[in-house]
């Protein structure tokens, strides 16, 4: 916050210095209000979705679809995807980025962010183009067996990823991992039960088992 007088020589007196903090004090505690209400409804309404998602039927193939939905209501003008780690990387727009660059599931193109914020600052804003790059993103595993991840990205600048956007993003991926685990599971009763069921069948036709059938008898 700044002020400008045309009397070079005429300083502001204390008293106007003070009024001038109390107004910066009073706007600062302004927006400070209003981006915690921002953030708290935004808190409330990632929470519902969740519950929501959580509740709802799933199967492993509309798992994603459903999560994907909900992960772009959370997060307007994104990008989400469910890509597989490849080489220990992950595809993102425009991209590849090591899973090991995610940290706490964040990560940003801080080069990239540098050189696009200073390309603005040499131009006017009639000159500034839209950009598809992407500048952060955030991912999340949610299956072990396949490398598979929920990723949300941005070309938005003004978009930062915080806590609250990752446990957003981690809530959802469990819901996605829990239905991918209970369809394995289910997969796996199965094929106990087939192998069981064949081994008994098998059993039951030779001829040792039915000799000691026989004696038994």
């Amino acid at each position: 916050m700044t002020t400008r007088s045309d009397q070079e020589r005429v300083p502001l007196n204390e008293d106007q210095k003070e009024a001038l903090h109390h107004l910066a004090d009073l706007l600062l505690a302004e927006i400070l209000a209003h981006t915690y209400t921002l953030v708290s409804n935004n808190q409330v309404r990632m929470a519902a979705l969740v519950v929501k998602l959580d509740k709802d039927e799933h199967t492993t193939e509309n798992v994603f679809e459903h999560a994907m939905a909900a992960l772009h209501i959370m997060f307007a003008d994104t990008r989400v995807s469910c890509p597989y780690a490849q080489a220990g990387s992950l595809q993102l727009r425009d991209k590849n980025v090591g899973v090991s660059s995610f940290a706490d599931s964040l990560w940003e193109d801080i080069p990239a962010i540098t050189s696009r914020i200073t390309l603005f600052n040499h131009v006017t804003e009639e000159d500034r183009t839209a950009d598809d790059e992407t500048y952060r993103a955030m991912a999340c595993k949610v299956s072990v067996s396949s490398q598979q991840y929920l990723c949300v990205e941005t070309s938005c600048l003004k978009r930062v990823f915080d806590e609250t956007d990752v446990l957003a993003l981690h809530a959802v991926g469990r819901i996605v991992a829990k239905v991918l685990q209970e369809e394995a599971l289910l997969e796996l009763k199965d094929a106990k039960r087939t192998f069981l069921t064949s081994v008994q069948h098998q059993v039951s036709r030779t001829t040792d088992f039915a000799a000691v059938a026989d004696v038994c008898l």
